[in-house]
């Protein structure tokens, strides 16, 4: 399997969440000092596993602690380096935020997670449709539609919201489910695919343009968003990498508009800390 190393990963994961400053930070040396490992085990692993490179963020309920870039933002040029404003392709961490919108339509009773997805996609339909009706919107949600890993819509490169569900549809047709609806976890992308339509045709509104005004705005996130698809080319924004003959080489995934919802969100380190202060506080933090 690929591996791709724009590893923001380390940046949410390592948005090491200390959710009492008690713990964390009893004087200023203290936190000085656990700051300055956490650097230097930062700058280990990255040697280690050859990452080019990445951004941390140290978050509590009341803000962000300390954040700092390392590395490059390509390899090819060594002369700009990361920060905490760096962005990043998050790649299946999208899928967090995607399921946060299906949530908030929930909550404003413009659907459920436990109807068919048919009642909202009347043309979803695999080669067993019986067995397809019952796919919820829960299963997507959690990976037990039956649905097959391997499955993705990668080849559709439309951005019309009309295309995308004909050639979606057309490709549905003659998949088989691997398992009944409900019995088995199956990671596949198509789940969340398909939840970027049924956000679309509940909210009325493009995918993208949802997040941005329900989720990105309300939070402050001013440099997270779906910019493959808007043809923007942030500045301060590093290249993929992955793994080619045994050497790290700057790689560029082809990314369509109808994988937005599975793989497409950018994002950095500031903006990502406070979605976490927001986890943190229950929903709410200083920007709304």
């Amino acid at each position: 399997m690929i591996k791709q190393i724009v590893v923001l990963m380390i940046c949410i994961l390592c948005i090491l969440l200390f959710t009492s400053t008690d713990k964390f930070s009893a004087t200023i040396s203290d936190r000085d000092q656990k700051i300055k490992q956490i650097e230097v085990e930062i700058e280990n692993n990255m040697k280690t596993h050859d990452i080019p490179g990445m951004a941390f963020a140290l978050v509590d309920s009341n803000g962000i602690i300390y954040s700092k870039g390392f590395g490059t933002l390509d390899i090819r040029e060594d002369t700009q380096q990361i920060d905490e404003n760096t962005n990043f392709n998050l790649g299946s961490l999208s899928k967090v935020f995607t399921t946060i919108a299906i949530m908030q339509l929930q909550e404003k009773g413009l659907l459920r997670i436990e109807d068919p997805v048919v009642n909202y996609l009347p043309w979803f339909k695999t080669r067993d449709a019986l067995m397809s009706n019952q796919i919820t919107i829960k299963h997507l949600l959690n990976h037990s539609s039956g649905l097959p890993s391997r499955l993705n819509v990668h080849e559709v490169k439309s951005v019309d919201r009309r295309e995308i569900k004909i050639q979606i549809s057309d490709k549905l047709r003659n998949v088989m489910l691997v398992a009944k609806p409900g019995e088995t976890f199956e990671y596949t992308n198509m789940n969340t695919d398909l939840l970027q339509i049924i956000i679309e045709e509940v909210s009325d509104v493009p995918f993208t343009k949802y997040m941005d005004e329900n989720i990105f705005k309300p939070l402050g996130m001013n440099r997270t968003g779906y910019f493959t698809f808007d043809d923007q080319q942030l500045s301060n924004t590093a290249i993929g990498h992955r793994y080619h003959w045994g050497k790290i080489k700057p790689f560029k995934e082809k990314l369509v508009y109808a994988t937005s919802s599975s793989a497409g969100l950018s994002s950095n380190a500031t903006d990502l800390a406070k979605f976490m202060m927001c986890l943190l506080n229950e929903g709410g933090n200083s920007y709304g």
